[in-house]
């Protein structure tokens, strides 16, 4: 069995702008923030975002912590509300290339930023969920490594998954390459479908860069599936 570990957003969909203004939304109805200003985006975890923009807007670390369960459920409640009104946009290729690592029987899985609910709601959006039996998200942890382990355990846990030499991990930012080496992942493939460069991907530990999901498909599938 091989496992691959996607990130979402900027590999397989675009980051919808509901998302990005759930942030907003959250910290004004938790905090009565009229001016949040967001620190991070493409490539970091939810609640690394939260962290990090509340302390430039004056709050402490003991009081983010505090507040995070109820900043997480008012995203997710702005986000359901927004998105059930609005659409996902997969990028080139992305079906195509789920679905034939799913016949050949790959195991899938998401390592995202992405709280749960919203990943979920967005690629249960774009009618790709079934795709994905595991994943380490947003809402589990703040360091990104940390959600590719705990990802990696679950398939473990929940699936047989046996580690050897056939972890894969596909993202289209530097810390996608990080987290999945540092996670033992045994490649590390980029693609540049986000706004980081090949050379951005390669410093941080991508074994192999593309262009995309539709165009290097079979190039791709080669390395996974060989």
């Amino acid at each position: 069995m091989k496992l691959v570990l996607f990130d979402i957003d900027g590999t397989i969909m675009d980051w919808p702008q509901e998302h990005k203004d759930s942030f907003g939304a959250a910290m004004k109805k938790v905090f009565g923030l009229d001016d949040f200003k967001m620190i991070g985006g493409m490539g970091w975890t939810e609640q690394g975002i939260i962290t990090e923009s509340l302390k430039v807007h004056g709050f402490s670390e003991a009081a983010i912590t505090v507040k995070m369960p109820e900043i997480m459920d008012a995203m997710v409640e702005y986000f359901d509300r927004e998105m059930a009104k609005s659409k996902v946009n997969l990028l080139p290729g992305a079906v195509e290339f789920l679905e034939a690592l799913n016949k050949k029987g790959v195991l899938m899985g998401c390592v995202t930023g992405n709280l749960e609910k919203i990943a979920r709601t967005k690629l249960k959006k774009a009618g790709i969920n079934n795709y994905f039996k595991l994943g380490g998200f947003g809402s589990d942890r703040i360091s990104r490594t940390e959600l590719a382990k705990l990802a990696i355990e679950r398939a473990e846990k929940d699936f047989g998954f046996k580690r050897d030499n056939n972890v894969y991990s596909v993202g289209d930012a530097p810390s996608d390459m990080k987290a999945g080496r540092e996670a033992g992942a045994y490649k590390c493939i980029g693609v540049t479908t986000g706004i980081h460069s090949e050379e951005q991907l390669k410093e941080a530990g991508a074994d192999y860069v593309f262009n995309n999901l539709k165009d290097d498909k079979d190039k791709i599938l080669k390395i996974i599936l060989d």
